[in-house]
């Protein structure tokens, strides 16, 4: 394996990691805001549940985000191997 290929291997596996460490951020906040989203429910808060809608619509984007990101990384994977 020569020195490309190596440091081409290491920037795919830290491109993975990122993507684990931002779906695990993405379930954390998905958690903070559903103990919120109960908060608000009770007061009755429309403010609140709005900007929970927002937060969660966000997460929503990320998560699509990071999906396209590895669709088009296993795409580039696949073309390279044949």
């Amino acid at each position: 394996m020569t020195s490309k290929e190596l440091l081409q291997q290491i920037h795919r596996d830290n491109r993975e990691i990122k993507r684990n460490f931002q779906h695990l951020a993405n379930i954390g906040l998905m958690g903070v805001l559903g103990n919120l989203a109960a908060e608000a429910k009770e007061k009755g808060d429309e403010e609140g549940k709005t900007l929970i809608r927002a937060g969660l619509f966000c997460i929503f984007i990320s998560e699509i985000l990071i999906l396209i990101s590895e669709i088009n990384d296993c795409r580039k994977a696949r073309t390279k191997e044949e």
